[in-house]
């Protein structure tokens, strides 16, 4: 599609198919973020069909199924707490005009009291 980006992983390079496929309008708020440890997922910040806010989502890279991780229908997503390991998506920042929340998705972090 001229004027959009998409990232293609080498794993499937026969096939011609992309992932994270970007519009050129959406081109400016989305991103690849990186692979984890093991190379089995890949991280993206992107709209992907959504309206306004954009989204983080986790594509498998065997498979190419993408999944909606962390989204919020007022709040732009922002910054992410990544474990230094596994490179897995821990935390998610939610974006207010006053600062910014953290949306914990890894189980394993304690709660604040």
């Amino acid at each position: 599609m001229p004027g959009s980006i998409s990232l293609f992983a080498r794993t499937r390079p026969s096939t011609g198919e992309s992932w994270f496929p970007w519009s050129a309008d959406d081109s400016l708020n989305s991103a690849p973020l990186g692979f984890t440890a093991d190379g089995k997922v890949a991280a993206s910040r992107g709209f992907a069909g959504r309206q306004l806010r954009p989204g983080w989502y986790e594509s498998n890279v065997g498979t190419g199924q993408t999944r909606l991780i962390a989204a919020d229908a007022e709040y732009d997503v922002g910054a992410v707490m990544v474990h230094p390991d596994t490179r897995e998506i821990q935390m998610v920042g939610l974006s207010y005009a006053s600062g910014r929340e953290w949306s914990v998705l890894d189980q394993s972090i304690p709660r604040g009291h």
